[in-house]
C-alpha cells in the first residue's frame, strides 16, 4: 500500500532502495557502536569471488534491499554460474552488541566504480582466454565477455568455459602471490 501511496504522490518513500557499491563490517571496543572502530571486512555488491581452494566454487553479495544483502555460494562455479545457494542474509545499519562487551555494526560504502578499460596487461591467463576465445569462435560459440583491467575475477555471472577457465587460471596465480591484471565481463570496454 504504501509503495502504491508513494507513486501517486502521497507518500515521499523511494520506489527502489539507492544501490550501494559496498557494505564494511566494523568493530568498536565499546557498546552501542560508538567512538573508534576497526574494518573487520567489506563486501563488494554485485561482484564474483572466485576460489579453487579446497575446491572450484565462488561466492556472489547483492544488495537485496535499503537494510540488507546476500551473499550466495556456487559449487563447481568459479564464475558464478548456475544456481547459488544461500549463505548468508546481512542487516545493515543494526548495532550489535557483543558478550565481550564491545559491539559490531554493517554499513553501506559508496565509491564510484572506475571506468570500464581494456586489460592493459593480459598475462599468461589473459592471452589463454583470447586463445580460447578465438578458437570458440571457430567452432560457431563466440565469446560475449571482454577483458578489462581487474583483479582475475568474473565481473559478469556467465562467461562461458572460457571464462569459466580464465578465471580458474587466476585464482591459481593468485595463490602464488601473482594476481592477474584483467577481470572478465559481459560490458564493452572504452579505452581510457
Amino acid at each position: 500500500m504504501a509503495r502504491i501511496l508513494a507513486a501517486v504522490g502521497v507518500l515521499s518513500l523511494p520506489l527502489e532502495a539507492a544501490k550501494h557499491s559496498a557494505a564494511q563490517q566494523r568493530r568498536y571496543k565499546v557498546l552501542d557502536c560508538k567512538g573508534t572502530f576497526e574494518i573487520l571486512n567489506a563486501d563488494v555488491m554485485d561482484e564474483c569471488t572466485p576460489y579453487v581452494i579446497p575446491a572450484p566454487a565462488a561466492i556472489m553479495v547483492n544488495q537485496t534491499n535499503e537494510t540488507h544483502y546476500a551473499s550466495y555460494h556456487f559449487q563447481g562455479a568459479t564464475d558464478c554460474s548456475g544456481k547459488g545457494s544461500l549463505l548468508s542474509y546481512w542487516e545493515v545499519g543494526k548495532c550489535v552488541n557483543e558478550s565481550w562487551g564491545g559491539s559490531q555494526l554493517r554499513v553501506w560504502v559508496d565509491a564510484p566504480k572506475p571506468p570500464l578499460s581494456v586489460c592493459a596487461v593480459p598475462g599468461v591467463c589473459g592471452r589463454g582466454y583470447q586463445g580460447c576465445c578465438i578458437g570458440s569462435d571457430i567452432t560457431g560459440h563466440k565469446c560475449n565477455c571482454h577483458l578489462h583491467n581487474g583483479t582475475g575475477e568474473a565481473a559478469s555471472r556467465d562467461c562461458g568455459s572460457c571464462g569459466n577457465k580464465f578465471v580458474e587460471c587466476c585464482s591459481a596465480f593468485k595463490i602464488t602471490g601473482n594476481a592477474c591484471g584483467c577481470d572478465v565481463g559481459d560490458n564493452a570496454a572504452v579505452v581510457v
